[in-house]
């Protein structure tokens, strides 16, 4: 498992998704977005540039997308071009070959947080107003950060389910991409900006579960609930995750 690892770390910071992904990507978007008020600054619309602002604007509509495209393009490639079946003919087992899929996965979640978090301090700084660390801080990062880390499992086990035909390329993608867009409807249906919600019956019961128990919801909506809730949601999302990628590894006719 080590060596397995160890190999699988290599092959990922080597590979150029890896640094155009989760480095370049976040601090891009980042500054598009600085880039567009300072536009309407110059024709005399007054912005205030906040740190806060751009990273929550980041982590809402691209942080879990970034990662699905990172997880779909370096693991994508693996189980398309038989690399994985390689792995499991060399004597690793499928089990620990997901495993050290989901450890890659990890770290290259967090980077993205940081190039976004260092990107946003510094445009803050010199445009604008910086961080303020205080606690609406601290729960907004730690709930940004743990549920991407979980979805980022979830985009490994998604992969592989399509391990061996060109879907593993996009599914984590189409399905974060729908989940953003649906997750845009959720907001404006629960929290509509004169406090009435006008939804109810069955699509107001499944709109609460989404927006208290999946964690494609957690980074665009404010943090209102208590901590149980949230550790709730995420941690039943990584044991779904867990056994889809388990039972589907160890069952799949990898060709």
């Amino acid at each position: 498992m080590n060596n397995l690892l160890a190999s699988d770390m290599r092959r990922m910071v080597r590979s150029k998704s890896f640094i155009w992904l989760c480095i370049v990507a976040p601090a891009v978007l980042i500054l598009s977005d600085v880039i567009m008020y300072l536009a309407a600054r110059l024709i005399d619309i007054e912005v205030l540039i906040e740190s806060s602002d751009l990273v929550g604007m980041f982590e809402s509509r691209y942080a879990a997308l970034v990662t699905a495209l990172f997880v779909s393009c370096f693991l994508g490639h693996e189980t398309v071009t038989g690399c994985l079946r390689n792995k499991i003919v060399c004597g690793n087992s499928r089990l620990y070959c997901f495993l050290s899929s989901c450890c890659c996965a990890l770290p290259a979640s967090i980077l993205v947080h940081i190039s976004a978090y260092l990107m946003s301090f510094v445009c803050g700084v010199i445009f604008g107003q910086g961080f303020t660390f205080d606690d609406t801080f601290f729960k907004y990062l730690g709930l940004r950060v743990a549920s991407t880390l979980v979805l980022s499992v979830l985009f490994v086990a998604i992969t592989y389910l399509f391990a061996g035909n060109n879907g593993a390329y996009v599914a984590g993608g189409a399905l974060t991409s729908g989940m953003i867009i649906w997750g845009l409807d959720i907001l404006s249906k629960l929290y509509p900006d004169d406090g009435i919600v006008k939804i109810t019956g069955t699509k107001l019961v499944i709109y609460q579960f989404v927006d208290k128990f999946v964690p494609f919801s957690y980074p665009g909506t404010p943090v209102l609930r208590s901590p149980e809730v949230y550790v709730m949601g995420l941690a039943g999302t990584l044991v779904v995750a867990l056994l889809m990628g388990g039972l589907i590894l160890t069952r799949k006719d990898l060709k």
